[in-house]
């Protein structure tokens, strides 16, 4: 009986020793698991660490791209600015444009009613009846056309003497002389003359009576003066 007792005795606590021996080893296994787990988030972060480093890098290095760049335009914009347009060495350029400009067009055409008679040296020859007179750069009471704006012009005109009469006019630029126009005193003559101006605002243009000929214009519309824009350009 006491043997029995005995044997139960050591089979149980056996059995105890086996238990716990068993759940130190489930434990351990457990721990060891954990640790593994551990292992695998630290690396896994340390991955997207490494990701978001390279992320950051390339967008730094975009940052500073986009730096240097506005840096070169700011520097390119201000040298624009501070530089003046060369033109060619030449007195006057025609500007070609595709967009509207705000020029006004310019045009003339006028004659003489009336006889002009017993002229002095120099005088002008008003041309008082006006066929056109595109943006009122002529005046019909003075005879003078007045540039409005920069431009090269063409005019004409014509000087028609009385009969058995000479004459000799002039057209005059500010006042200087320029080339003439002659009759002579044949029979009832013409004298014609052309020429194109390069002008400046405020320049006037007109026909004159020179006092070496003559003195007496004909008129009834025999005499006439006109003259018109060719293009726009730039006084240097």
């Amino acid at each position: 009986m006491c043997r029995t007792v005995l044997f139960f005795v050591i089979l149980i606590c056996f059995a105890l020793e086996t238990a716990r021996s068993l759940s130190q080893d489930e434990t351990i296994k457990l721990l060891l698991n954990e640790m593994a787990y551990l292992k695998r988030q630290v690396k896994r972060n340390e991955e997207l660490s490494e990701s978001q480093y390279a992320e950051l890098k390339v967008l730094k290095n975009e940052v500073q791209r986009l730096s240097l760049g506005q840096t070169k335009l700011t520097a390119e914009n201000k040298q624009l600015r501070s530089q003046k347009c060369d033109i060619p060495n030449e007195k006057f350029k025609r500007i070609l444009m595709s967009e509207p400009q705000s020029e006004t067009n310019v045009a003339f055409s006028t004659s003489l009613t009336n006889h002009m008679t017993n002229l002095g040296n120099q005088q002008t020859i008003v041309f008082d009846h006006v066929f056109t007179n595109v943006a009122n750069a002529y005046s019909p009471v003075t005879g003078v056309f007045t540039a409005p704006q920069n431009g090269t012009y063409f005019f004409t005109a014509t000087i028609m003497c009385h009969y058995g009469q000479y004459l000799e006019t002039q057209f005059a630029l500010n006042g200087q002389g320029l080339v003439h126009m002659y009759c002579n005193d044949s029979a009832f003559e013409q004298g014609t003359n052309s020429i194109v101006l390069s002008l400046k605002p405020g320049d006037k243009v007109w026909v004159r009576h020179m006092g070496n000929e003559g003195s007496n214009v004909y008129g009834y519309n025999w005499s006439t003066f006109s003259g018109f824009q060719i293009f726009i350009s730039i006084v240097m």
